[in-house]
């Protein structure tokens, strides 16, 4: 940070407004995938409270990823993939044990600012890259589709408080030839689901 400081004391008009272009850039992708719930960590449901939650507070190295990594993409790719992306986004905070930790527990520690810049710039690769056209996710508008039809958990059968604690799971699942489409797909919490999977 100092050296970062002393570098750019008296930085070019030019380099200013790349600066401000790129800040202004992440803060609007940031706000157009995530709405207000920008920069917030996603808390996934657990055995005794299978719903998930955002959190209220602003989470500063959430900031930081979402931030450096908005600032560095293609804005164009980015809002054709923004519901991907948050999708993306809740399911490494639902999954991923190492970036919950780097995001919440000793954050200004180097291993773990390396590890959530790390994991967050290949989860978002993963959507914005080429192989993300791969059909085997189902789009944010089929889940909003099964959601609003019926809100019932697939799987424990209690209703589904949000459509971000919701994930469309394949009756039939992909790895055993099961398809991407309405006829097998089911509404289940997310941490529903994933427990199932773990079984």
């Amino acid at each position: 940070m100092n050296n970062h400081m002393r570098e750019n004391r008296n930085i070019s008009h030019e380099r200013e407004v790349k600066y401000k272009e790129a800040f202004s850039k992440a803060i609007e992708l940031s706000f157009t995938v995530f709405g207000e719930k920008a920069f917030r960590r996603y808390s996934p449901g657990s055995t005794g409270r299978v719903g998930g939650a955002w959190e209220k507070a602003i989470n500063k190295a959430v900031y930081d990823v979402i931030m450096f990594w908005f600032a560095r993409a293609e804005k164009r790719v980015v809002i054709e993939r923004k519901d991907a992306i948050r999708e993306a986004f809740i399911e490494v905070c639902s999954t991923n044990r190492e970036f919950a930790d780097a995001i919440t527990i000793g954050t200004a520690d180097k291993s773990r600012v390396k590890n959530r810049f790390e994991i967050w710039n290949t989860t978002l690769n993963s959507v914005l890259g080429p192989q993300a056209d791969i059909r085997r996710a189902y789009t944010y508008s089929e889940k909003k589709a099964l959601f609003d039809a019926d809100r019932s958990c697939g799987i424990c059968g209690q209703q589904i408080e949000h459509i971000d604690d919701a994930e469309v799971d394949h009756i039939l699942p992909y790895s055993r030839g099961g398809g991407t489409d309405a006829s097998n797909a089911r509404i289940t919490h997310r941490f529903c689901n994933r427990s199932r999977g773990a079984r």
